[in-house]
């Protein structure tokens, strides 16, 4: 039963790592060149980014669960398995990452897409945005 759950765990992990290489790799730059790939689309920057902010609500559905089964396998398995603190550490640092992106900046981005262009050229969104990119880089 260990072996199965760790089997599962390191599934999970793989999953999240595999998600956020094409996410950031293959995703968000099709979705922000696709006015030059498709010209009859004609996007602006902030329809693209509202298009990319959908993928990201639904991608947090996947993130927010890996990011608790984490947190969980991580608690549990230091508690009864008396494994070395640096994983929980670890673990914890993923979990609380994943769990950061699903309830901090995914609602902040939509909040500011609402109120229109004009909020996301403000410092404030710029920077809330590279934290966002930089969080999801430490996640890998």
């Amino acid at each position: 039963m260990k072996k199965f759950g760790l089997g599962v765990y390191l599934l999970l992990l793989g999953i999240l790592g595999g998600s956020l290489i094409i996410l950031g790799a293959i995703v968000v730059p099709i979705v922000f060149k696709a006015s030059s790939i498709l010209p009859e689309l004609n996007l602006t920057p902030f329809e693209s980014g509202k298009l990319m902010a959908q993928i990201f609500v639904r991608f947090n559905y996947l993130l927010g669960a890996i990011g608790f089964v984490v947190l969980l396998y991580e608690i549990i398995s230091f508690i009864y398995s008396k494994r070395s603190l640096v994983y929980l550490i670890l673990g914890v640092a993923i979990g609380a990452l994943c769990l950061l992106f699903v309830f901090y900046y995914t609602p902040y981005i939509l909040n500011a897409q609402k109120i229109g262009e004009a909020a996301l050229q403000s410092a404030e969104f710029a920077r809330s945005h590279a934290q966002s990119e930089w969080l999801f880089k430490e996640l890998f």
